[in-house]
């Protein structure tokens, strides 16, 4: 068993380290991109100034229309290195999850004396379906800006009048028509992507967010007269005889493990340590769907002492019972099943012996 647990181990490690490594290329690949398309915007525009400044360059009109398709082709680019951003701020939202992911199972597996239950170096994952997008001013939305900077030069360019001469022939004071439909142009077009890079980055949130557990809980159990015993409760604000094992919704910024022991000590006034995960169980929420889904993760919990009740916020009726008599009282099948598989992991692991 210790050779499987230190296997265990290295292996999270490694993960962790592969992540955190995959993470860093990726954060620097977004800065080289951003870095190589301006660069490429500074040589072209050095090289069209040169070109018109030439002895013998292109005519005016030549010049114009070679000016046009550039800027075109520059914007192009724009757009699709803003499309390789936005697929790297997804790899990047990966490797933070399951960097997270992975420590949240370090502590599970081996965090027994709980010092790490509220380690979140950046943050602990967001359990809102609502979670909001990248602060402004992230690569995404410097690359919006300079795509928007390149539409508003097309529409300008293409706004002045041209001459038989092949020149732009317009007065100083009527430049600013022209110039005030780029700029208007560019907002829109800076607007209008970075409510895309918003939108799209909301929705790949969701869809993780219908990944995590939205609920979490606790099974615990205690030695009384020389067997384990298991705490049930009643359901909140049942009409029938309702009973369940701990559990309520994850807050905002809360770990896994630190939620379902703030249940457990609210719902039951019972401070307990968390062994390690049972599994989840799966709901859906009334009304909403298949983004209302709720899914609720527990843990295999060991009796420590009973917080004072005017700590707890919450009035439940509380049963201790051993195995048998548990399986009769609760309600659900799936919690029946989340107590059979916390009483074999008690005896697999001999807690049965440990527990009082």
């Amino acid at each position: 068993m210790s050779d499987y647990r230190d296997f265990l181990k290295d292996l999270l490690l490694e993960d962790y380290r592969y992540r955190a490594e995959a993470l860093r290329r990726s954060e620097q690949a977004g800065e080289t991109r951003v870095n190589i398309f301006m660069g490429l915007v500074s040589v072209v525009a050095a090289s069209l100034v040169a070109l018109s400044n030439a002895q013998h360059g292109p005519d005016p009109s030549s010049l114009r229309l070679i000016i046009e398709c550039v800027t075109i082709l520059l914007t192009v680019v724009g757009w699709l290195t803003l499309m390789r951003l936005l697929i790297r701020n997804d790899h990047t939202d990966e490797c933070k999850r399951d960097l997270d992911r992975i420590r949240q199972v370090f502590k599970e597996q081996f965090d027994r004396d709980g010092r790490l239950v509220d380690y979140f170096p950046v943050g602990a994952l967001k359990q809102s379906s609502n979670v909001s997008s990248r602060r402004f001013g992230g690569l995404a939305h410097l690359m919006a800006g300079l795509n928007s900077l390149l539409v508003g030069v097309v529409i300008l360019l293409v706004s002045l009048p041209v001459g038989p001469s092949g020149k732009a022939e317009i007065a100083s004071s009527e430049l600013l028509r022209p110039s005030i439909g780029a700029i208007t142009v560019a907002i829109v077009a800076f607007l209008l992507q970075s409510a895309y890079v918003g939108r799209r980055e909301r929705s790949r949130k969701r869809e993780w967010r219908l990944l995590m557990p939205t609920h979490t809980g606790g099974v615990v159990c205690k030695h009384e007269n020389g067997e384990l015993h298991y705490l049930i409760i009643s359901a909140k604000d049942a009409k029938g005889n309702i009973w369940v094992f701990p559990k309520g919704h994850i807050e905002e910024g809360e770990g896994e493990s630190a939620a379902a022991l703030r249940e457990v000590a609210e719902e039951t006034g019972v401070a307990a340590q968390v062994l390690f995960p049972l599994g989840e169980i799966t709901f859906p929420a009334e009304g909403k769907g298949r983004e209302g889904l709720q899914r609720a993760k527990f843990y295999l919990m060991r009796w420590l002492f009973d917080v004072p009740t005017a700590i707890t916020r919450e009035h439940r009726t509380l049963q201790w019972l051993p195995l048998d008599q548990a399986l009769q009282q609760l309600t659900f099948p799936e919690s029946k099943r989340l107590l059979l598989v916390a009483h074999a992991a008690n005896l697999q692991e001999g807690l049965s012996a440990r527990v009082s």
